[in-house]
């Protein structure tokens, strides 16, 4: 391996392909998709129930119009998407405990205090981010001011310095004495 192919390889492993990089899509999460089954048998996929979920039935947009639930609750879809959500009727009625209630206060007073602490905590957390990300930059700006220096040497050519051959009469006695053990 040459010294500029290493220089290349060091670069690749430290830098990445910049280029490729920038140009990467980041793939979407895929949607989750829960059943529901009709009162009619059928079963639909609804991803969010809400005005703008997507529903399918059988990996289809589900048809325009009302769909009934098995339990009463109603949908109204318009190209694959619910348009209104009917809550079934005679649903249960949830009671609320008087003393739960009177928890309340106390329970959105600590969460005041949290809350200004996580706010602290965030602000605290973006400026060492802003710290870090400034000595990320400055330690990149090095290593490539360090890797273009590296490619000058490695360029550059390299040469051995080459010794003045000397005539038989211009050597002293002990070159003349060395010169001829080699024979």
């Amino acid at each position: 391996m040459t010294p500029k192919e290493a220089v290349e390889k060091i670069k690749s492993m430290i830098f990445g392909d910049e280029e490729k990089q920038m140009g990467t899509p980041v793939p979407a999460e895929p949607q989750k998709f829960m059943e529901y089954k009709l009162k009619s048998g059928a079963v639909v996929s609804i991803d969010k129930l809400e005005v703008g979920g997507s529903v399918t039935l059988n990996g289809e947009p589900a048809p325009d119009g009302e769909h009934e639930f098995e339990d009463g609750g109603k949908i109204v879809t318009a190209g694959g998407l619910i348009t209104e959500v009917k809550k079934a009727e005679g649903a249960p009625v949830v009671e609320v405990e008087v003393e739960a209630m009177k928890k309340l206060p106390g329970m959105f007073s600590d969460f005041q205090q949290g809350f200004a602490a996580a706010k602290t905590d965030i602000a605290e957390l973006k400026q060492t981010i802003a710290e870090q990300k400034n000595t990320i930059e400055k330690q990149a700006e090095t290593l490539k001011q360090m890797f273009h220096l590296v490619e000058t040497i490695a360029n550059s050519s390299v040469e051995q310095p080459t010794e003045k051959v000397k005539s038989f009469e211009e050597m002293s006695a002990l070159e003349k004495f060395r010169a001829s053990k080699n024979f």
